[in-house]
């Protein structure tokens, strides 16, 4: 199956996890999802992290391990996005709101992956009330040094 869309990534992990006989890892595949990364290497990721096989996953392993694959989650203040026109208070709302970018959607018991406007979970077309909304932002390199400035220190 091709991950070169969103969509058939998504399809990708999901036949992974099937694989891996893993459940309620709805965390598992909305980080996957988010940053690029594998299934696979994303599971053993949360697993290092402390979570549990086929339990829910605590949000503070969700954010160590964004952290650990070179991201950060900057949460969205409510009022931006529940209030006035336009409010995302679904999946459906947000996916329309948020049109560019990447964030994670979390609801009551599930987080799912929500990147360029398209939901990528299934609850895609499910009216699930959002209660928090991540934006996913890639970490800065560190900066380095070039190899010529390392050799002029000496």
């Amino acid at each position: 199956m091709s991950r070169t869309t969103d969509l058939g990534f998504y399809k990708c992990a999901k036949a992974d996890s099937d694989n891996a006989r893993e459940s309620m890892d709805c965390a598992v595949m909305a980080v996957s999802m988010a940053t690029g990364t594998s299934y696979p290497e994303t599971l053993a990721a949360f697993t290092a992290a402390g979570r549990k096989p086929k339990h829910r996953t605590p949000m503070v392993i969700t954010d160590n391990v964004i952290a650990q694959l070179g991201y950060s989650l900057e949460t969205i203040p409510r009022e931006i996005w529940r209030n006035g026109p336009g409010a995302a208070k679904t999946v459906i709302t947000a996916a329309r709101r948020f049109p560019s970018g990447t964030y994670l959607l979390r609801s009551r018991g599930h987080i799912l992956c929500l990147k360029d406007g398209q939901a990528l979970d299934w609850a895609a077309d499910r009216r699930l009330r959002m209660e928090m909304i991540y934006c996913v932002k890639r970490l800065a390199a560190e900066p380095t040094t070039h190899i010529t400035e390392q050799i002029a220190l000496f």
